[in-house]
């Protein structure tokens, strides 16, 4: 240890000298300011003993000095001196003194007291070390912040959330945050979307996010209905999540053609439907359990249902929306959000915005914002239909297959099997981006056979009331206990390309087609009914043997090459 003795009298030195080095320390003696800055700065010292009066410059001044000399190492400081006045006292340890020892120095009261000031350093010297470790875990952890902000960004799903039916706010309160908003398409073209909540925020929100991410985007490019997507959500997160974390969400998708919505809410605030009426039309309250709390074996998730006006609005949002406060503790609430949404806006979304600020008044948000506004706009929806003939070329070589499968009345209740069936065929040919469009043919051409044929809902239909006949089908539907569905697949390899006829019969009744043909012929938004659309993606279109088989012949030919 270095001991830095600061004194003018010659006596006190050889005194505080021979003291220290018999504690084992190595002395070095300074008789005025200018040599204690010197030799302070010349060799730091490990502690520093000073006289309070001193020619030139005070003890006071030089504690300061030195402390100044090193701003980032702890060097302690003990007064000696002969001045035992309490203001003197004082002033020693507003100086930085660490200890103060009274002349004539006391051995044993020195030790003590070179040891508190050594226990000090020691602290100081641990605390500085834990600051930098805290320092240099802070910068990881922001690196690491940043590169899973890229990654959650790389995971957004913007360009389906950029269609013109949709508006959303997102004002999350960390980097990190436990909100999100997702939209995909099915290759029926309907508009699936997920509003999500996680409990907490930071990396394992955002970890949840990514598994949340990577099952709703698949199972909606491959048509499931977002009953099973819930399923199979809750089954990963309850499997690989910690059971501290759970996400309030809601799906709810809106079909073009139809205008049927499903809804499914586990733990967010109610959906809202607006009509053209400006007035909440319909709301849907969480009927379930959040995500990831239930075991797989226990979940059961049953959508609600209704049919959609044109320019019908629907509104999700996160329990912050109507959880903010205001300066006097007052929360927004729902009977705010409702006057927001029902009022006469150009842009409903930011008229919510501004109404929450002016409300919070300058109260900084305690949880993360988000609100979805989807519009029911059948024309704009189907309108957004990708070119086949642009397509990119299939992934296999044209061959000749045939796929052929019966589907009994209990699967048809239960289950929907087309996403997994035009998986089959993707995986023969590898059609690719035409997969969509293939399932687009297959699946109108199932539902024409179960409603017309299994259902006989053909009378129903000729009412026009779409509301009665959607309740009609569910009612029909479950109580269905015979019939079957054979769906076939032939293809054909062709000289720029290939060939699929696809047929799908039932055994059900007959039903009146070409009475069916005429009005979609009649039709003015011809564009809305789903046997034109498979006539704009088809050669040719067939029923035959009474409306009980219908045969579409889908042709795709290979990009020419320049």
């Amino acid at each position: 240890m270095r001991a830095l003795v600061v004194e003018d009298n010659p006596s006190d030195q050889y005194l505080m000298q021979r003291l220290l080095m018999l504690m084992g320390m190595e002395v070095q003696l300074a008789g005025n300011a200018d040599d204690a800055i010197q030799l302070a700065l010349a060799e730091r010292p490990d502690i520093v003993f000073l006289d309070v009066i001193l020619p030139g410059m005070s003890g006071y001044a030089i504690a300061e000095r030195i402390r100044e000399l090193y701003p980032y190492n702890y060097i302690p400081v003990v007064f000696v001196t002969g001045l035992t006045d309490d203001d003197v006292v004082l002033r020693c340890f507003a100086a930085g003194g660490d200890e103060v020892v009274a002349k004539p120095v006391e051995p044993t009261i020195l030790r003590a007291r070179i040891e508190a000031a050594l226990r000090s350093r020691q602290l100081h010297e641990t605390v500085s070390v834990q600051r930098d470790q805290l320092l240099a875990y802070q910068i990881e952890m922001s690196h690491d912040v940043d590169v899973t902000k890229v990654i959650l960004d790389n995971f957004r799903t913007d360009e389906a959330l950029r269609s013109p039916n949709i508006r959303y706010l997102m004002r999350p309160v960390e980097t990190l945050n436990g909100d999100f908003i997702m939209a995909a398409s099915k290759p029926s073209r309907a508009q699936c979307f997920i509003v999500g909540d996680f409990t907490g925020h930071g990396l394992p929100a955002a970890i949840g996010v990514m598994l949340v991410h990577g099952v709703f985007c698949s199972m909606v490019a491959k048509g499931f209905d977002i009953e099973t997507i819930a399923y199979e959500i809750n089954r990963k997160m309850y499997t690989l999540l910690p059971t501290n974390r759970f996400l309030s969400a809601a799906l709810f998708e809106i079909d073009a053609q139809t205008g049927i919505m499903s809804v499914w809410n586990a733990g967010l605030p109610a959906l809202y439907v607006r009509g053209d009426e400006q007035r909440i039309s319909a709301q849907f309250p969480s009927a379930a359990l959040p995500l990831g709390i239930l075991p797989p074996q226990e979940f059961r998730a049953r959508a609600r249902r209704i049919v959609l006006s044109p320019n019908d609005r629907v509104y999700a949002y996160s329990d912050g929306i109507v959880e903010a406060c205001n300066p006097d503790g007052e929360l927004f609430g729902q009977e705010r959000l409702r006057a927001v949404l029902e009022a006469e806006a150009a842009d409903t979304v930011k008229h919510l915005v501004a109404e929450l600020e002016q409300f919070a008044g300058g109260v900084p948000p305690h949880d993360d914002l988000s609100c979805l506004e989807v519009a029911y706009a059948p024309e704009v929806l189907l309108s957004l239909q990708a070119d086949h003939h642009a397509a990119p070329p299939v992934r296999n070589i044209a061959a000749r297959w045939r796929l052929g499968v019966d589907i009994d009345h209990l699967t048809v209740r239960s289950v929907e099997p087309l996403s997994a069936l035009v998986s089959i065929i993707d995986t023969l040919q590898g059609f690719g981006q035409r997969g969509s469009e293939i399932y687009l043919v297959v699946a109108e051409l199932y539902r024409i056979a179960v409603d017309y044929g299994l259902l006989d809902l053909g009378a129903v239909r000729e009412q026009g009331d779409l509301s009665d006949m959607f309740l009609e089908r569910e009612r029909r539907l479950a109580a269905l206990d015979h019939g079957n569905v054979h769906i076939e697949f032939e293809h054909q390899p062709q000289d720029d390309g290939g060939a699929l006829e696809i047929k799908v019969s039932h055994d059900g009744n007959c039903f009146d087609y070409p009475a069916l043909l005429r009005e979609v012929d009649a039709a003015t938004h011809s564009t809305v009914c789903g046997i034109n659309l498979i006539r704009s993606l088809c050669e040719s279109l067939d029923f035959i043997d009474g409306g009980r088989a219908a045969v579409a012949r889908y042709r795709w030919r290979e990009p020419r090459t320049v």
